[in-house]
């Protein structure tokens, strides 16, 4: 704590303040008790990575700023270029995007209206012949060059790498398990079926037995609950007969929350005919191809819905449900029906599938009582629920229209969790909550965003974040302009400015007990921008009244100030216990690396009047 001697006063001025704000928003805890390094309440604001604060970077929409070249034939440095994806989406709402990438070609595929539609590095969108989906949930999920989506209504479909819409085709035979293997047979014993156009060649190992057989025409038009036979050829009479048992494509009904693991599809389903926790699988690289009996899994046997799934490291599969969590270890090399299930946690749910994110070895996701990481929970014991990663922002949290869970997104892209949600009476999202995994704190909200859906492109290797919203619109977060470069255009969403302020703790010069004559303060600030100058403000509140006191809305940051320091005498703002300041600007760029404020303390009075 600052102290030195006033020679007018003779009395000691104490000290209080801010050299870094790693500590992030908490808004949930009295203003006085939040530790030093935090504040409460930040709009549009992020973190440097030195952990100042300073105005987010804005987003950029296509329209009319479209880039007509293919990424690999681009000279220039990307980081140079103004123009972005083209958008011709209209004003539909986006219900979902994702990234394609082939062995060839990259994609951004959106789904629009009921359709699926492509874009290219040339930034044309165009429509998937005969693709189609029904509300507005879509899931996709990538094996090797197929893209699978689902609507939780419809059935199962996938795009090719040449963006052809397909439909899953029951009814083919995808393979034969031999059920007896017999034994002497000496040239390939002939597989016949029963009706139909299958065929399949038999495979012989060690002794003349039946090892296994390739289907070499699947047929179609099987029925998928009454499947044919198939018979193997005699063995000669020395040996034993072998015996077959033919396996059918299915589709899961109304399939819903697809994820890929191991080359595998996994599923659960929206039809009320099925117990809610039952979770899908289908064969090793084809979707195509689901055993809806053998290759199925009562996940707790309780019928606790599931709610979300997620590929963890290696084979290992998180089934979300409403009320615990559970590991699936999908072992390639065993059944599906021997595959170990195994509890995380019983006391602990989730309430939205695009909530869950992977964060490094840990899994961020939103359950009923606020953000949770699956290391945290871990850490205790099965029924340990422990402290919610959101707790410091809880109040905000609680804001959310747990009537619309379903309409959040989310992401994880360099160092941030980016939680989109619908507040208030709003059914889709209007907000941004930003969690930085290196500070592992919160930054804030960040408004004036409104992501139906996230998604990471990697054109030419060049990662982007993404999202596409409520008015049809396609944005490219602008967070890879180099700082030397910055000017105003980096700090608009399109051609829209923006508000960014922080609200910092409460003051008291560590002396809670008594009041305090205003001193001073100082803020210190500086603008990157080599176009504009800036126009700040600074507020003060006392004693948590609710009530702002402007001290300056007129603070000019020139163009490049690496040092601006802002000095306003408080002395004439009379006595508090603690105090508050807003720092921030209607537009443009913000940094706040440091505050410090002054005060003289009264003496400890052994009676105060409560009248």
């Amino acid at each position: 704590m600052a102290s030195t001697d006033n020679t007018i006063l003779d009395d000691p001025i104490a000290g209080d303040g801010d050299d870094s704000f790693t500590g992030g928003q908490v808004s949930s805890a009295q203003e006085s008790a939040i530790p030093k390094g935090g504040f409460f309440f930040a709009q549009n604001m992020d973190f440097d990575p030195f952990g100042r604060l300073e105005t987010r970077r804005g987003a950029r929409t296509t329209a009319g700023n479209v880039e007509t070249r293919t990424w690999d034939t681009i000279a220039t440095n990307w980081n140079a270029l103004t123009t972005y994806f083209g958008n011709n989406l209209g004003s539909t709402p986006v219900d979902a995007c994702t990234y394609f990438a082939t062995y060839v070609t990259q994609y951004i595929v959106i789904a629009q209206g009921g359709v699926l539609k492509q874009g290219t590095e040339s930034a044309v969108y165009a429509g998937i012949g005969g693709s189609s989906y029904s509300g507005t949930k879509v899931y996709f999920a990538q094996i090797a060059n197929r893209l699978y989506y689902c609507d939780g209504v419809g059935a199962l479909k996938y795009i090719d790498s040449a963006l052809s819409n397909n439909s899953i085709s029951a009814g083919r035979v995808t393979s034969l398990t031999v059920t007896n293997q017999g034994s002497g047979y000496i040239a390939l014993p002939a597989i016949t079926f029963s009706s139909g156009a299958a065929t399949a060649t038999s495979i012989l190992g060690y002794g003349g037995r039946l090892i296994g057989a390739t289907i070499t025409a699947p047929g179609a038009g099987y029925s998928s609950t009454t499947p044919p036979t198939a018979t193997v050829a005699a063995a000669p009479s020395t040996g034993t007969n072998a015996t077959v048992r033919v396996n059918i494509t299915q589709t899961p009904s109304q399939p819903c929350f697809l994820t890929a693991n191991g080359g595998r599809l996994f599923c659960s389903t929206t039809d009320t005919t099925i117990p809610p926790d039952t979770l899908y699988v289908s064969d090793i690289l084809d979707g195509e191809s689901w055993d809806l009996l053998g290759s199925s899994l009562r996940v707790g046997g309780d019928g606790d819905p599931i709610t979300g799934i997620y590929s963890w490291f290696g084979s290992n599969v998180l089934v979300f449900k409403q009320r615990s969590i559970w590991m699936v270890q999908a072992d390639p090399l065993v059944p599906v029906a021997n595959w170990n299930v195994q509890i995380v946690n019983n006391r602990i749910g989730c309430v939205s599938h695009k909530s869950i994110q992977g964060v490094g070895s840990d899994v961020y996701f939103l359950a009923q009582d606020g953000v949770r990481s699956m290391s945290k929970i871990q850490a205790g014991t099965q029924t340990d629920v422990g402290q919610t990663l959101s707790a410091p922002i809880q109040d905000q949290i609680d804001n959310i229209n747990k009537a619309a869970f379903s309409s959040i997104a989310s992401a994880f892209y360099r160092n941030r969790y980016f939680l989109a949600v619908p507040t208030g009476a709003n059914t889709t999202p209007d907000t941004v909550y930003v969690w930085n995994e290196l500070t592992k704190s919160w930054m804030g909200s960040w408004t004036g965003w409104a992501p139906r859906d996230f998604c990471v492109t990697g054109f030419s290797g060049r990662l982007r974040l993404n999202f596409a919203d409520n008015t049809g619109k396609f944005w490219t977060w602008d967070d890879y302009t180099a700082v030397s470069s910055e000017t105003t255009s980096q700090f608009q969403d399109d051609t829209s400015t923006y508000e960014s302020y922080v609200v910092t703790r409460a003051y008291d010069c560590q002396e809670p007990l008594v009041d305090k004559l205003l001193h001073g303060v100082q803020v210190f600030s500086e603008n990157r921008m080599t176009d504009s100058a800036v126009t700040a403000y600074l507020y003060l509140m006392k004693d948590i009244a609710g009530t702002w006191t402007a001290l300056d809305t007129n603070i000019v940051i020139q163009p490049s100030d690496r040092q601006k320091r802002v000095v306003k005498n408080l002395i004439s703002r009379g006595k508090a216990n603690v105090w508050q300041f807003k720092f921030g600007a209607t537009r443009w760029k913000i940094a706040l690396p440091a505050i410090a404020t002054t005060a003289f303390v009264d003496p400890l009075k052994t009676e105060l009047s409560t009248a």
